[in-house]
């Protein structure tokens, strides 16, 4: 079975299982309405088939839950999810703050605690900090790794847990390229994880405490489609060779640009580079295409034919120009005006914590279903 469906389905099965014991019918209609994502899924049902009590933690549980999809063609696929709840929250990955000890490893008979623990005297905000420098020190792809943790929130949600925005910064060995990036980690002290979900209402609480898209983000040359005063503000970032891009965003604009007065949209270039290394130069042509009066480049940009991974930029250029039928030379990719733009793209992005692709906000507020849009008036 291909990751992408593993997830698309563990996405679906956590939300679903959030109703599971008290409303059926929620789970339906959750299910009903999630379930069109992916063309090629007919039917998924969900099954509890065990329960683990985790003698570590006084109110935590493992549910071991099975998944069979009915995909088109009559194939089906099975196979078992491990959830852990305690009975207010909801998540698929937990670990103990001071052993690092993944909760999924100590559920199986075969397991052998850590024992080179954290100081138990530290602050909290330090053993988060230390523990993730754990985490990524056996990382070889990164160097020079500077951790810090920046702010704490306190979750209003979950009675003694908080919230650890994290500041990442790093060398990629490979591209010999500075990166930096922004997280979140929640910790009663005891445990720690990168997202929970409330049990009744199935709320992320990594969307209730990310900040929202503010007005100031709103800009000119990010509007690509609708009037400025429309109803609604619909805000994208993609990556052009993001394959769940591809796969969404062309139909979404294409969807929403037919109406102008209802819907500004207003696009971000981010691409993935440690994943897709050609979007970086492929979205500075586009930016570098729209400076000389080019239109509907972005929607073009995903008809280029391009390996993710190249890094020629002549060649890049090339599939680019043949596409566009533009002719951007390399140094139109180093002019102020295209840095300037891929710089500020990059920055809003971080601003809002964006994390992956494609990321969709409705009216400043984020949409992680992705088709908000859909039903608005």
């Amino acid at each position: 079975m291909s990751l992408m469906l593993k997830l698309l389905l563990s996405t679906l099965l956590l939300s679903s299982f959030l109703y599971a014991d008290k409303d059926t019918k929620l789970v339906k209609d959750f299910l009903e309405d999630s379930i069109p994502y992916n063309k090629n899924i007919e039917n998924i049902d969900i099954n509890i088939t065990d329960t683990i009590k985790i003698k570590e933690l006084q109110d935590w549980k493992a549910y071991v839950v099975n998944i069979e999809a009915m995909m088109k063609g009559d194939k089906k696929k099975s196979f078992d999810v491990d959830f852990f709840s305690n009975g207010v929250v909801i998540t698929k990955n937990l670990n103990m703050l001071l052993s690092g000890d993944r909760l999924i490893d100590m559920i199986k008979p075969s397991f052998k605690p850590n024992k080179n623990l954290l100081d138990s005297s530290l602050p909290t905000s330090k053993k988060v900090q230390e523990f993730l420098e754990r985490s990524l020190v056996d990382n070889n792809n990164i160097e020079n790794v500077e951790i810090n943790v920046v702010d704490i929130i306190k979750v209003e949600q979950l009675n003694g847990w908080n919230a650890y925005v994290i500041d990442i910064k790093a060398i990629l060995k490979k591209q010999k390229r500075k990166v930096k990036q922004k997280m979140f980690l929640f910790s009663d002290g005891e445990v720690i994880t990168q997202e929970l979900n409330m049990l009744k209402s199935g709320d992320s609480l990594l969307e209730l405490i990310k900040p929202p898209f503010k007005d100031e983000y709103y800009k000119k040359e990010n509007l690509i489609y609708g009037d400025v005063d429309a109803k609604h503000k619909v805000v994208i970032f993609s990556d052009p060779l993001c394959p769940f891009c591809r796969g969404f965003v062309p139909n979404a604009i294409k969807e929403m640009k037919k109406e102008p007065k209802k819907f500004a949209i207003y696009y971000y270039h981010f691409p993935l580079p440690s994943l897709h290394p050609a979007a970086v130069s492929l979205v500075k042509a586009a930016y570098a295409a729209e400076l000389k009066g080019y239109k509907d480049v972005v929607l073009k940009l995903y008809n280029v034919k391009i390996n993710s991974k190249e890094r020629d930029v002549e060649k890049i250029l090339k599939a680019f120009n043949e596409t566009m039928g533009t002719d951007i030379k390399a140094k139109d990719l180093k002019s102020k005006a295209v840095l300037e733009h891929f710089e500020n793209d990059l920055d809003v992005a971080e601003s809002l914590m964006v994390g992956g692709t494609p990321t969709l906000f409705l009216d400043g507020k984020l949409d992680r279903t992705k088709k908000r849009y859909k039903k608005v008036k």
